[in-house]
């Protein structure tokens, strides 16, 4: 998923096509989307906070808890010029 997803934007819980299990993250990140998600749902971005390594996804439907942003897959894209709106945009570009 684009990690400078703006608030409002649009996400749904990436599926690994050889098994239908969650994709990417480690197992704990897929047992906390286990634990609140369904896979193929369409989700609304509260907010994402990056990190050198990785970036936190906060969803509207889920309030406090942080998910993995490799475990989604943007419903449609976000240009550029709306990535820069971001807050982190700045310190990684």
């Amino acid at each position: 998923m684009n990690i400078y997803a703006l608030e409002g934007f649009n996400v749904t819980v990436a599926q690994d096509p050889g098994n239908g299990s969650v994709r990417g993250g480690d197992e704990s990140d897929k047992e906390l989307v286990g634990k609140y998600l369904e896979v193929g749902r369409e989700y609304t971005v509260e907010r994402t906070e990056v990190h050198g390594w990785h970036t936190e996804v906060f969803l509207r439907e889920v309030p406090g808890v942080a998910f993995n942003s490799t475990n989604f897959e943007d419903v449609h894209e976000q240009d550029e010029a709306n990535d820069q709106k971001h807050a982190d945009w700045a310190r990684f570009n």
